[in-house]
């Protein structure tokens, strides 16, 4: 097999099937370009804080290599079968544990088989659409680590994205790496036609060949140079997402100025509409909830951890009262 048909099997350019029917939950993915940045902790107390202000929550664990949100949750690994199962054609109350908030449940990750990961992005986009249509407000997806294609497609299905990250240069290196593969994916899955596809999957194929792929500002300059108005066409495209960065664990106040200055970045430099999300200060008590398996805001909800997570869903709740606001899919 030559090389160029070797990178081509490599970066599948199928295109995923929108999320977003009219209306419905609204559907919030969290990722992390590294383990261990405490999205599953964000992810679950974001589902509690919206679900005890008087939300209906869905909280679905979608980390099919290492899911773990029900530990964080406070729930027994269920046995219930989870995403996969609803693409199957299951009844969607035969997902939904129950969490021991009356408005909050979870789809657990513990029962996915193991051919889950590599389901197709529209099998699982089938899957999240039932759950989007499930009468819930919200629908938290808490996503694997790092940027395989299914975790970004999952991302890019979702009507709002939170990076989470902590101040640590290894978490920021690997954040910035997701940022910039989701804008690769997005351009050769998701661009508004196909000849702004081709363009940038040719261009993908030719560089990494060589060994030297272009950032997404030079692509964009170099279609937009070559091609008038499609540079344009994938800009606006692009400003439809709804992309922020939450940092978590901060220590100083240095930490608390990384969301926006790791925003503006990804704006420069990989041509991504995204905005700080906030930040959650460095907390010893999330290492005893976790031990104790119960839920954060449960044991320590005076903590300034807990009261940071609080805020930041009530922001939510606030700017999506229905949960049905935001854009639609491209």
């Amino acid at each position: 097999m030559s090389a160029r048909r070797r990178l081509r099997a490599d970066l599948p350019v199928q295109q995923p099937l929108p999320l977003r029917p009219k209306g419905g939950a609204r559907v919030i993915a969290v990722a992390s370009g590294k383990g261990g940045v405490g999205k599953s902790f964000f992810s679950a107390g974001l589902c509690w804080a919206l679900a005890r202000a008087g939300s209906r929550v869905i909280a679905v664990d979608a980390d099919f290599g290492g899911p773990n949100l029900h530990t964080c949750l406070g729930v027994r690994a269920a046995e219930t079968p989870g995403l996969a199962a609803l693409e199957g054609g299951r009844p969607l109350e035969s997902v939904l544990a129950p969490t021991g908030l009356a408005n909050l449940q979870l789809v657990c990750g513990t029962a996915e088989p193991l051919h889950a990961p590599n389901l197709r992005a529209n099998a699982w986009s089938a899957a999240l659409a039932r759950l989007q249509g499930s009468g819930a407000q919200f629908v938290i997806l808490d996503l694997g680590a790092g940027s395989s294609y299914l975790t970004v497609d999952l991302f890019l299905s979702a009507a709002q994205g939170i990076l989470v990250t902590t101040p640590e240069p290894t978490a920021m290196e690997n954040a910035y790496r997701f940022l910039k593969t989701l804008f690769f994916r997005f351009a050769a899955t998701r661009a508004p036609s196909d000849r702004i596809r081709r363009l940038v999957s040719e261009s993908l194929y030719a560089e990494s060949s060589s060994g030297q792929v272009r950032s997404p500002v030079a692509l964009l300059s170099a279609i937009s140079a070559g091609h008038a108005g499609l540079g344009a066409e994938l800009e606006a495209a692009l400003a439809r997402l709804d992309l922020s960065i939450l940092v978590n664990q901060t220590r100083c106040e240095a930490d608390t100025a990384l969301p926006r200055a790791m925003a503006a970045a990804a704006r420069k430099v990989f041509a991504l509409p995204c905005r700080p999300f906030g930040w959650i200060p460095f907390d010893a008590e999330v290492i005893r909830a976790v031990r104790e398996r119960k839920p954060f805001l449960s044991v320590a909800a005076q903590s300034a951890a807990a009261g940071a997570i609080e805020r930041l869903a009530a922001d939510l709740r606030a700017a999506h009262p229905s949960g049905d606001a935001g854009r639609s899919a491209p």
